[in-house]
């Protein structure tokens, strides 16, 4: 390519030349429209087999372009609010995602997570969460029905799509439209069976909130006071804030206050 590449760099320079130089307007919109592109760089002076080595060239082009958007869809993507790490999620927990491309490990704290899309998801799936963005909570439900979850190669594709779902029913439930308990128990089977999944600290939160709106915070307590254990200031906040709440719902007044005092 190098050496074809160096035969060619001249001729494509001339673009910016007087009137006397060759010019490559002829790939222009308006010059393809009159004719054969290989009689219009005819006209322009190049030889066939120049012509054939332009043509070589723009199909590798092509070619590289369109094998490299294969590479990218063909990849997990953790898109966090550091940037975006392609690759596969080689390790997760209610931590951290490690994604790995060529040989190298990118670890993902969990805190600095914005989504995680994976190799191979259902298009319904990212319909959902476009959904869900919007606050169109029964559009992602709709959507997330129509999945064939028999046919997921993948489990880690199923945990999101169960989340998927009890992220949508707990918003609207918590909205008021929708039921409490049936959400409050998606989410909660979802925090016990899938706890090394980077959506259960999340998960423990709703339900949580989901106790607290069905009259039992004294309950919502212990999911509140998971988001404590983690080494990030901005969860032990909204954590003792909501346990203080809790607290107060119980009439616990001074253990409250003890709780908003350690935030």
């Amino acid at each position: 390519l190098s050496c074809m590449s160096s035969a060619l760099v001249p001729k494509l320079q001339l673009g910016n030349q007087g009137s006397t130089g060759r010019r490559d307007s002829y790939f222009s919109n308006d010059a393809n429209k009159k004719g054969d592109r290989r009689r219009f760089l005819a006209a322009a002076g190049y030889s066939s087999k120049e012509i054939s080595m332009k043509q070589s060239l723009a199909f590798f082009a092509v070619v590289v372009v369109v094998s490299a958007s294969s590479i990218a869809l063909a990849a997990d993507r953790v898109k966090s609010t550091k940037g975006t790490s392609t690759g596969k999620v080689v390790e997760m927990s209610a931590m951290e995602v490690t994604v790995e491309k060529l040989g190298a490990k990118t670890t993902v704290a969990v805190n600095e997570i914005i989504s995680v899309t994976w190799e191979g998801e259902p298009s319904m799936v990212s319909t959902a969460r476009a959904a869900m963005a919007a606050g169109r909570y029964e559009d992602a439900l709709e959507s997330l029905q129509k999945v064939k979850t028999d046919e997921l190669k993948r489990l880690e594709v199923l945990q999101e799509i169960e989340f998927l779902k009890a992220l949508a029913s707990a918003r609207m439930a918590l909205a008021g439209n929708g039921d409490v308990t049936q959400a409050g128990s998606l989410m909660a089977d979802f925090a016990r069976k899938y706890d090394q999944n980077y959506h259960y600290l999340e998960a423990c939160e709703y339900v949580g909130d989901l106790l607290v709106a069905k009259g039992l915070p004294d309950r919502a307590e212990s999911y509140y006071q998971r988001l404590a254990k983690v080494p990030w200031p901005a969860y032990k906040m909204r954590s003792g804030v909501k346990i203080g709440k809790a607290q107060l719902a119980q009439g616990k007044a001074e253990d409250a206050l003890k709780s908003f005092q350690a935030v």
